[in-house]
């Protein structure tokens, strides 16, 4: 028996036999493991699939893999298989891990993006790989690539000039200096240059060439880039003759980015406005009149300086306050109602009307004001005000209270001088009377 070359010698059967029981203990060990390590195949040159752990089944169906033909590529789209072969010939030729990415299609018409990371065997007839589920790695993708999109648009389109500089050390190794990376359209028209020209170039190229925002790039960077402490601020661009408000920041470390604002028409507006203001200021504080604004609750919201010396007040002491409470009397000397006169004339709004109204000063005299006052609506607050423009007419008023003064006590000397006389001429005749008798 031991001599008939049909029958194996007892120990290659027991090596065989060995190696299937090693074989049989590395894919339970294998199949034990799949849910940690995932689906694990064997292919053969071709692509064929030699063996497919249980988590493998799972994903492609084993009933799909039959009719298949157990091919891997029949689960991949039409792109996608060149990518898988070109993969499988790197595996064999190379001799090397080698990996891909592909889009796995299974029979019920689910997707799933998986890695495939492969190494031949040392045979080389076989190929050993394992498919990592890359899906929600491939959504993420997906997503940042719409949002990169969306961002990239953003700026790409905006009218506001943006610039996005990395810093590096200079040629000296001391100090950092930017270098423009990206730039939109709208900052290549501030700078008057086509943006392809100037990415890639430092801010001390750029400076040389006169076409640089003239920033302190120094500080910005200690500020900015280094503390990561956000800028904004206003400057007149020298270079770019036109005023800029920059807002500044770091996205990432060594990075900044830079948005710039065209701020010039509003700067130029806004010194034809403090201009104006200077003129109007200088106009109602250097005049000799009173000017007054009062709101309809009767209190004085502004006063010139002309008018505080004049009544003898400070700004503390009347605005905010009630005139009545302080330079106007509720009643005049005469008797008049100074208040119903005021309240019927503000119940009138867009009506002028001039009277002339007794006053008290800070050290309690009164003074006469000819006042011109328009009634209106400010158009700020809708609130209706009075401004008042006042003369000083006291002078006059006293000099005509005074001539009044003087007539009146004229006619009463004319007065007692006609009664006497008519006395006098009655006494005659009583005198004459009795000399004949009567």
């Amino acid at each position: 028996m031991n001599g008939d070359a049909s029958v194996p010698d007892s120990g290659v059967f027991l090596s065989q036999e060995k190696m299937h029981l090693s074989r049989v203990e590395l894919v339970e060990g294998l199949e034990k493991y799949s849910e940690v390590f995932g689906c694990y195949l064997i292919l053969n040159r071709a692509g064929v699939i030699q063996y497919i752990n249980l988590k493998g089944i799972d994903i492609l169906e084993s009933e799909s893999l039959r009719q298949h033909g157990w091919r891997l590529d029949c689960f991949l789209s039409k792109n996608d298989r060149v990518v898988f072969n070109e993969f499988l010939m790197r595996v064999f030729k190379n001799q090397t891990q080698e990996h891909c990415e592909v889009l796995l299609l299974s029979s019920g018409g689910s997707t799933l993006w998986v890695r495939m990371e492969g190494k031949a065997s040392k045979e080389g007839k076989a190929c050993h790989v394992v498919l990592i589920d890359i899906t929600d790695h491939k959504q993420m993708e997906v997503s940042l690539s719409a949002s990169e999109f969306k961002y990239r648009a953003l700026f790409a389109n905006m009218s506001t000039a943006f610039s996005y500089h990395k810093f590096i050390r200079d040629k000296h190794g001391n100090t950092y200096e930017p270098i423009l990376i990206q730039a939109n359209d709208a900052y290549g028209t501030m700078l008057g240059r086509p943006v392809c020209e100037i990415i890639g170039k430092k801010c001390s190229e750029l400076n040389e060439a006169g076409t640089a925002p003239l920033l302190d790039w120094e500080r910005l960077c200690t500020d900015v880039v280094i503390k990561s402490q956000p800028a904004c601020f206003d400057y007149y661009d020298t270079s770019l003759k036109r005023w800029l408000s920059v807002i500044a920041y770091s996205p990432a470390p060594e990075h900044m980015a830079l948005v710039y604002v065209d701020i010039t028409k509003t700067k130029i507006a806004e010194k034809q406005v403090a201009e104006s203001e200077k003129r109007y200021r200088n106009l109602v504080q250097g005049t000799d009149v009173l000017i007054m604004i009062i709101n309809e609750r009767s209190e004085i919201n502004f006063i010139n300086e002309y008018g505080l010396a004049f009544l003898g007040f400070s700004g503390e002491e009347l605005l905010g306050k009630s005139v009545f409470d302080t330079i106007v009397p509720i009643y005049d000397t005469p008797g008049s109602s100074i208040q119903d006169v005021f309240n019927r004339f503000k119940s009138r709004p867009g009506q002028k009307h001039r009277h002339t109204l007794e006053n008290i000063t800070g050290s309690g005299g009164r003074v006469w004001i000819d006042w011109t006052s328009h009634s209106l609506n400010d158009p700020k607050t809708g609130e209706h005000i009075l401004i008042c423009v006042g003369v000083d007419v006291t002078e006059n008023k006293r000099s005509e209270q005074e001539s009044l003064r003087r007539m009146a006590q004229q006619r009463q000397r004319d007065f007692f001088k006609r009664l006497h006389q008519t006395g006098d001429r009655c006494w005659r005749m009583v005198v004459r009377c009795e000399a004949y008798g009567y």
